[in-house]
């Protein structure tokens, strides 16, 4: 799992009914029972953080002091968070508190020690008074039992535990480590198989110092035929956070998508429809841009296919994230996608692509030895990577009417330019987008628009109603 994960997980477990309250519970039990049958100690001294992680240990503490055991706690920090806070003041009549003054002293006479200083998603050096708590652990023969990730995990002070407790499952840059056990948490196996609020938390915060340009520029190309679906995926763009959304578009069409908003900048192509003229002033803007979508609006015209396989070449050349949508898809009939991207097909596309036969093995094999997603649209949607599959079911069947598709591509391409990996720009975008039809579908039913789920998107983002 990656730290990110962690935060994405807690939260959807939540609304499968198990409050990121009862996990910590369940974290101190599994901690508390571990270290008595492992150890069965009489005294035990545990160093928590203001944090969750903390918070883990306060849990354990209590657990093990109901358990018989003379419990020392060391706070470095008071709790921060609301969880740590509760929990603290539910184990404050079962522990001993100790300063820092005389930590060396009692971490001698304990018959284990657990760090619950800091937990998941800790980076940099590791400041005072960690580090020197972290080499005094590291020093005593006392055994040393981690919560969660060691404290300092990755840097060159960070405490190294006898053994180290991690909730759910294995988190990245454990490999060093010498003793690794997982305890359940209780974490419900659809927080990890479908999507959820949780996704939200894996969209970064703008920063502070940030500015025109900064925060995301995505390239859509298409239209030709059509002028509506460039300029709903350029508005998608806008609306998912990005700075700038620019449709670069056959002439013939340039025009009649600059009218749709003042907030989207077209360029113009050669002709009437994308063919190879197109390629050359098409190569040339690539490098400008966080992340490319390709398709909406294009056409079907054989011209246009052969113009777009040869585009994405050279985006996938230039290194840039990208996103295959709409008839730009047929490129893919007879191939497997490479690059660094997400392709946006819905069930018709799909099977254009892949044939019959069983959904996720076919999924699978059509983005396996490669950095490709496959978002493949439907009444349940289906996220797919070369190693991990989950489905989103946010969405109604107002969201058949045309131009949602468009929406669905701008979203992910806005993400992937404000930073996200592919299989996480897809996930969040499918679970976004079908969150905001399902607020547009409260008001208008089965008279919704394309438009209005644009327009509900920031609600959407917000995770609210």
């Amino acid at each position: 799992m990656t730290f990110r994960e962690v935060k994405v997980l807690d939260v959807n477990s939540e609304i499968h009914g198990i409050p990121a309250a009862m996990l910590m519970e369940n974290a101190g039990r599994g901690i508390a029972r571990f270290v008595l049958e492992e150890y069965s100690p009489s005294s035990v001294l545990i160093i928590c953080g203001p944090g969750n992680n903390g918070g883990d240990g306060y849990v354990a503490g209590r657990r093990l002091s109901e358990e018989g055991v003379d419990v020392v706690l060391l706070p470095v920090r008071e709790p921060s968070t609301d969880l740590a806070i509760d929990s603290a003041e539910k184990a404050d009549p079962h522990f001993r508190a100790i300063d820092i003054d005389v930590l060396e002293a009692e971490a001698g006479n304990a018959d284990v020690i657990i760090d619950a200083m800091l937990g998941v998603g800790v980076s940099g050096d590791l400041r005072e008074p960690y580090g020197r708590i972290a080499e005094l652990l590291n020093l005593i023969e006392t055994p040393v039992v981690s919560v969660d990730v060691p404290t300092g995990m990755g840097t060159d002070g960070g405490v190294r535990p006898d053994v180290t407790l991690t909730f759910h499952d294995v988190k990245e840059g454990m490999d060093g480590l010498d003793r690794i056990e997982v305890i359940d948490i209780g974490i419900p196996r659809k927080a990890s198989l479908f999507t959820g609020p949780g996704e939200l938390t894996l969209i970064p915060s703008r920063r502070t110092d940030a500015h025109k340009g900064s925060s995301g520029k995505v390239l859509v190309i298409g239209g030709g035929p059509f002028t509506g679906a460039p300029a709903l995926a350029a508005m998608s763009v806008l609306r998912t956070g990005c700075d700038l959304a620019v449709v670069a578009a056959p002439a013939s069409a340039a025009g009649v998508i600059a009218e749709f908003s003042p907030n989207i900048i077209v360029r113009s192509l050669p002709g009437e429809i994308i063919t190879g003229e197109s390629i050359g002033p098409l190569e040339e803007m690539i490098g400008g841009f966080d992340a490319v979508v390709i398709g909406p609006g294009m056409g079907d015209d054989p011209a246009s296919v052969d113009a777009a396989r040869a585009i994405v070449a050279r985006i996938v050349d230039a290194g840039k994230p990208f996103i295959v949508d709409a008839d730009a898809l047929r490129i893919y009939i007879g191939s497997k996608p490479r690059g660094n991207g997400v392709i946006t097909p819905h069930m018709g596309e799909f099977r254009r692509m892949v044939g019959e036969g069983k959904q996720v093995e076919l999924a699978r094999n059509l983005v396996s030895d490669s950095n490709m997603v496959l978002l493949l649209k439907g009444v349940e949607d289906l996220i797919c990577s070369s190693d991990r599959v989950i489905r989103n079911t946010t969405g109604n069947p107002g969201m058949t009417v045309g131009g949602t598709g468009d929406v669905l591509a701008g979203a992910v391409g806005g993400l992937l330019a404000l930073g996200l990996e592919p299989f996480d720009a897809a996930r969040v975008a499918a679970y976004v987008v079908g969150s905001a039809g399902d607020i547009a579908f409260e008001e208008y039913g089965n008279s919704l628009l394309a438009t209005d789920i644009i327009e509900t998107m920031p609600v959407a983002l917000k995770g609210s109603r």
